[in-house]
């Protein structure tokens, strides 16, 4: 039996790997006769499914219009939802699209912090990104020795020349201001109508006095409208907020449902912040069975730092059952 044929066999049966394996093979034509249309089929029941590479795969193929019509605004979908589980290019895509306004909400400070988590995991698209932010200061203030780090390390990585995969805009500083203020205004009306994307993006504009002065506590009642809607990093950001006190009184418990909300959805960076509070009892009852239960969802999605926790904690478990909890 050909490798096509197995991959097919097994791609039916709801194997979510060889989901997208078959759709690699139909949309790039490996093998078997390109079908960018049937690659992309595929590429959705995998996505569905939760696998990372398979929703960045949709993303790209939504965001360039290839064996699909072109939809930004479906292409960020699924490239957050694998960004939020740490795929460096979904992640790349989300903060190049934020960075822009580019089928959603203009977000610069959101953007940056994308490209640094890419960047920082080896991307050498953030990377060469980063160079050019830094070094013409787009958003931030301009730090040529900032920027030639990150350009050095795109180089080295043999990426030179940003026309062979970015679609960065270098605007002028007029032109981005302009877009910039008329962006946080639309952004703004959407919130009000109750599209939960755009309350926790101008939530976070608030809260980082993007384009307009801090207000913390009015970022809060934005980042629960969107929470409360289900939007799983408002989920996570407000359960930040609360435990810290940061602008608003200080709620440890609340903080923590917050938390967990995110953290059952999948959300991983809210596994490892609740792996955390349990293995202290940092707002959260000490309790060692609970932060392996958190830190080894987050390994089960390759979360570096979990992994290493685990292999701290884990010999712990052995021999007498141990449990903190009080």
């Amino acid at each position: 039996m050909s490798l096509y044929k197995l991959t097919r066999l097994k791609a039916k049966k709801g194997d979510p790997q060889a989901q997208l394996a078959l759709g690699l093979m139909l949309f790039h034509g490996e093998g078997v006769t390109q079908n960018q249309a049937e690659g992309v089929k595929w590429f959705n029941r995998a996505a569905l499914k939760g696998l990372t590479e398979a929703q960045c795969q949709l993303g790209m193929a939504l965001y360039n219009g290839e064996g699909v019509p072109r939809n930004k605004e479906e292409a960020h979908k699924w490239f957050s939802l694998a960004s939020e589980n740490g795929h460096a290019h979904a992640q790349f895509y989300v903060g190049l699209m934020r960075l822009n306004g580019d089928g959603v909400g203009q977000f610069i400070p959101g953007a940056i912090q994308l490209f640094l988590n890419a960047a920082e995991k080896g991307s050498p698209e953030a990377q060469y990104v980063l160079g050019a932010i830094y070094s013409y200061g787009l958003g931030v203030p301009p730090d040529k020795t900032e920027g030639a780090k990150w350009f050095r390390l795109a180089a080295e990585k043999g990426f030179t020349n940003a026309d062979n995969a970015i679609r960065f805009n270098q605007l002028g500083a007029k032109e981005f201001a302009e877009r910039h203020a008329a962006n946080l205004e639309a952004e703004r009306r959407q919130a009000e109508s109750g599209d939960i994307y755009c309350q926790h993006n101008y939530a976070l504009r608030l809260f980082f006095g993007d384009g307009t002065p801090p207000d913390k506590a009015e970022a809060v009642k934005w980042y629960r409208k969107a929470a409360e809607g289900g939007n799983v990093i408002s989920r996570h950001n407000l359960g930040a907020i609360l435990c810290l006190g940061d602008g608003v009184p200080q709620d440890p418990a609340e903080g923590l449902k917050w938390y967990i909300l995110a953290a059952n959805e999948g959300f991983v960076t809210s596994q490892v912040t609740l792996g955390k509070k349990y293995l202290i009892g940092d707002g959260a009852p000490k309790d060692l069975n609970e932060a392996i239960k958190w830190f080894s969802l987050a390994a089960a999605q390759g979360e570096a730092t979990s992994i290493e926790f685990l292999k701290g904690l884990k010999p712990k478990m052995s021999g007498k059952p141990h449990n903190n909890k009080r």
